[in-house]
Protein backbone atom coordinates (compact mmCIF):
# COMPACT_ATOMS: atom_id res chain seq x y z
CA UNK A 1 0.00 0.00 0.00
CA UNK A 2 1.47 3.55 -1.26
CA UNK A 3 0.82 6.24 1.23
CA UNK A 4 -0.54 9.10 -0.72
CA UNK A 5 -0.17 12.11 1.96
CA UNK A 6 -2.46 15.30 1.56
CA UNK A 7 -5.25 16.92 3.50
CA UNK A 8 -9.14 15.40 2.92
CA UNK A 9 -12.15 17.11 4.19
CA UNK A 10 -13.47 14.68 6.71
CA UNK A 11 -14.25 16.97 9.63
CA UNK A 12 -13.08 16.96 12.94
CA UNK A 13 -14.76 14.33 15.42
CA UNK A 14 -15.47 15.18 19.10
CA UNK A 15 -14.34 12.57 20.77
CA UNK A 16 -15.15 11.34 24.85
CA UNK A 17 -12.24 10.83 26.91
CA UNK A 18 -14.19 9.51 29.96
CA UNK A 19 -14.02 6.24 31.11
CA UNK A 20 -11.61 3.51 31.31
CA UNK A 21 -8.63 3.23 29.09
CA UNK A 22 -8.62 7.13 29.10
CA UNK A 23 -5.16 7.23 27.45
CA UNK A 24 -5.61 4.55 24.67
CA UNK A 25 -8.83 6.43 23.75
CA UNK A 26 -6.71 9.75 23.11
CA UNK A 27 -4.11 7.64 20.70
CA UNK A 28 -7.23 6.10 19.00
CA UNK A 29 -8.24 10.07 18.54
CA UNK A 30 -4.57 11.29 17.57
CA UNK A 31 -4.46 8.34 14.97
CA UNK A 32 -7.70 9.45 13.02
CA UNK A 33 -6.84 13.05 12.75
CA UNK A 34 -3.87 12.16 11.26
CA UNK A 35 -5.49 9.30 9.15
CA UNK A 36 -7.47 12.02 7.66
CA UNK A 37 -4.40 13.87 6.19
CA UNK A 38 -3.92 10.64 3.83
CA UNK A 39 -5.45 11.35 0.59
CA UNK A 40 -6.10 8.16 -0.12
CA UNK A 41 -8.29 7.74 2.88
CA UNK A 42 -12.39 7.98 2.22
CA UNK A 43 -13.73 7.04 5.64
CA UNK A 44 -12.59 6.70 8.75
CA UNK A 45 -14.59 5.01 11.76
CA UNK A 46 -14.00 3.86 15.30
CA UNK A 47 -15.02 0.34 16.28
CA UNK A 48 -13.48 -0.10 19.88
CA UNK A 49 -17.63 -0.69 21.17
CA UNK A 50 -17.94 -2.79 18.31
CA UNK A 51 -18.09 -6.22 19.47
CA UNK A 52 -17.03 -8.01 16.32
CA UNK A 53 -14.30 -6.32 16.10
CA UNK A 54 -13.23 -6.32 19.97
CA UNK A 55 -12.96 -10.06 19.35
CA UNK A 56 -10.03 -9.52 16.44
CA UNK A 57 -8.36 -6.04 18.44
CA UNK A 58 -9.27 -3.73 15.60
CA UNK A 59 -10.06 -0.31 16.86
CA UNK A 60 -10.46 1.73 13.94
CA UNK A 61 -11.43 0.98 9.66
CA UNK A 62 -10.87 3.39 7.26
CA UNK A 63 -12.16 3.10 4.11
CA UNK A 64 -9.95 4.16 0.94
CA UNK A 65 -11.31 6.12 -2.29
CA UNK A 66 -11.46 2.61 -4.48
CA UNK A 67 -13.83 1.39 -1.14
CA UNK A 68 -11.07 -0.69 -0.07
CA UNK A 69 -11.22 -1.35 3.36
CA UNK A 70 -8.23 -1.40 5.56
CA UNK A 71 -8.33 -1.71 9.70
CA UNK A 72 -6.02 -0.52 12.50
CA UNK A 73 -5.24 -1.48 15.85
CA UNK A 74 -3.74 1.47 18.08
CA UNK A 75 -1.10 1.37 20.72
CA UNK A 76 -0.26 4.12 23.12
CA UNK A 77 2.86 4.50 24.54
CA UNK A 78 3.73 6.83 26.81
CA UNK A 79 7.20 5.73 28.35
CA UNK A 80 10.31 6.98 25.93
CA UNK A 81 13.24 4.30 26.15
CA UNK A 82 13.85 4.00 22.44
CA UNK A 83 12.42 0.68 22.50
CA UNK A 84 8.89 -0.76 21.63
CA UNK A 85 7.75 -3.39 24.37
CA UNK A 86 5.69 -6.19 21.57
CA UNK A 87 3.39 -7.70 24.63
CA UNK A 88 3.41 -11.93 23.75
CA UNK A 89 1.49 -12.61 26.78
CA UNK A 90 -1.23 -9.99 28.07
CA UNK A 91 -2.59 -11.46 31.61
CA UNK A 92 -0.40 -14.56 32.48
CA UNK A 93 -3.40 -15.46 35.26
CA UNK A 94 -5.83 -15.97 32.14
CA UNK A 95 -3.40 -17.14 29.86
CA UNK A 96 -4.56 -13.95 27.18
CA UNK A 97 -2.23 -13.58 24.46
CA UNK A 98 -0.85 -10.35 23.57
CA UNK A 99 -2.56 -8.23 21.19
CA UNK A 100 0.07 -8.33 18.75
CA UNK A 101 -0.04 -11.73 18.07
CA UNK A 102 -3.68 -11.87 18.49
CA UNK A 103 -4.62 -8.70 16.22
CA UNK A 104 -6.35 -9.42 13.21
CA UNK A 105 -5.84 -5.52 11.92
CA UNK A 106 -3.75 -5.07 8.52
CA UNK A 107 -1.87 -1.97 10.57
CA UNK A 108 -0.53 -1.78 13.99
CA UNK A 109 -0.18 2.14 15.09
CA UNK A 110 2.75 2.36 17.62
CA UNK A 111 2.03 6.10 19.24
CA UNK A 112 4.42 7.02 21.51
CA UNK A 113 2.38 9.79 23.30
CA UNK A 114 4.97 12.46 24.45
CA UNK A 115 5.40 16.02 23.05
CA UNK A 116 8.75 15.65 23.26
CA UNK A 117 8.32 12.68 20.42
CA UNK A 118 5.57 13.06 18.89
CA UNK A 119 6.28 10.07 16.33
CA UNK A 120 3.92 7.01 15.63
CA UNK A 121 5.46 4.15 13.79
CA UNK A 122 2.98 2.06 11.04
CA UNK A 123 3.72 -1.64 11.01
CA UNK A 124 2.05 -4.03 8.24
CA UNK A 125 1.19 -6.28 11.34
CA UNK A 126 2.16 -9.85 9.01
CA UNK A 127 5.44 -7.96 8.20
CA UNK A 128 6.22 -7.53 12.17
CA UNK A 129 4.81 -10.46 13.38
CA UNK A 130 6.78 -12.79 10.98
CA UNK A 131 10.05 -10.38 12.06
CA UNK A 132 9.33 -11.07 15.99
CA UNK A 133 8.71 -14.97 15.73
CA UNK A 134 11.94 -15.15 13.11
CA UNK A 135 14.49 -12.60 15.66
CA UNK A 136 12.84 -13.44 19.26
CA UNK A 137 15.55 -15.64 20.82
CA UNK A 138 17.83 -12.89 20.09
CA UNK A 139 16.46 -11.20 22.74
CA UNK A 140 15.21 -10.98 26.48
CA UNK A 141 11.94 -12.20 27.70
CA UNK A 142 10.86 -9.50 30.37
CA UNK A 143 7.78 -9.93 33.18
CA UNK A 144 6.29 -6.86 33.49
CA UNK A 145 3.95 -6.81 37.16
CA UNK A 146 0.79 -5.46 37.00
CA UNK A 147 -1.89 -5.35 40.38
CA UNK A 148 -2.81 -9.00 40.03
CA UNK A 149 -1.18 -10.53 37.12
CA UNK A 150 1.97 -10.35 35.19
CA UNK A 151 2.58 -9.25 31.06
CA UNK A 152 5.48 -11.32 28.79
CA UNK A 153 7.04 -9.54 26.05
CA UNK A 154 10.44 -8.10 24.58
CA UNK A 155 11.64 -4.71 24.48
CA UNK A 156 12.99 -4.30 20.68
CA UNK A 157 14.92 -1.57 19.40
CA UNK A 158 13.50 0.85 17.45
CA UNK A 159 16.38 1.50 15.29
CA UNK A 160 16.39 -2.09 14.69
CA UNK A 161 12.64 -2.37 13.18
CA UNK A 162 13.91 0.70 10.93
CA UNK A 163 16.66 -1.02 9.50
CA UNK A 164 15.21 -4.36 9.44
CA UNK A 165 11.50 -3.68 8.00
CA UNK A 166 12.71 -0.18 6.37
CA UNK A 167 10.53 -1.27 3.15
CA UNK A 168 7.29 -2.26 5.37
CA UNK A 169 7.42 0.22 7.83
CA UNK A 170 6.19 3.71 8.41
CA UNK A 171 7.78 6.57 10.57
CA UNK A 172 5.32 9.37 10.92
CA UNK A 173 5.36 13.23 12.52
CA UNK A 174 2.36 13.84 14.50
CA UNK A 175 3.06 17.25 14.66
CA UNK A 176 0.70 17.94 11.38
CA UNK A 177 -2.48 16.71 13.82
CA UNK A 178 -4.38 19.71 14.29
CA UNK A 179 -5.03 20.74 17.76
CA UNK A 180 -2.26 18.05 18.91
CA UNK A 181 -1.38 20.31 22.26
CA UNK A 182 -4.90 19.75 23.61
CA UNK A 183 -4.56 15.90 23.07
CA UNK A 184 -1.59 15.82 24.99
CA UNK A 185 -2.97 18.12 27.48
CA UNK A 186 -5.68 15.26 28.13
CA UNK A 187 -2.91 12.47 28.38
CA UNK A 188 -1.06 14.93 30.49
CA UNK A 189 -3.55 14.89 33.67
CA UNK A 190 -4.16 11.20 32.60
CA UNK A 191 -0.19 10.72 33.95
CA UNK A 192 -0.73 13.14 37.06
CA UNK A 193 -3.49 10.88 37.96
CA UNK A 194 -2.12 7.68 37.30
CA UNK A 195 1.38 9.34 39.33
CA UNK A 196 -1.07 10.06 42.16
CA UNK A 197 -2.73 6.89 42.41
CA UNK A 198 0.23 5.10 42.39
CA UNK A 199 1.92 7.00 45.42
CA UNK A 200 -0.98 6.60 47.12
CA UNK A 201 -0.88 2.28 47.17
CA UNK A 202 2.58 2.52 48.14
CA UNK A 203 1.46 4.05 50.91
CA UNK A 204 -0.74 1.65 52.21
Amino acid sequence: MVLEVGVVPLGKDIYDFSGRDKLGKIGEAVCQEYLKTWSCVKNIENVRNNKEYQKKDIDIVMTLNDNQEVTVEVKTDSYISGNMFYETISDDVKNEIGCFEKTEADFIFYYFINPQYRKAYVFNTEYLRDWVHKHKDEFTLKRVFNYSYCSWGYAFPLDRFEKDLEDSLTIVDLSCVEDIEEFEEEARKFWDKSKKEKSKNKKV
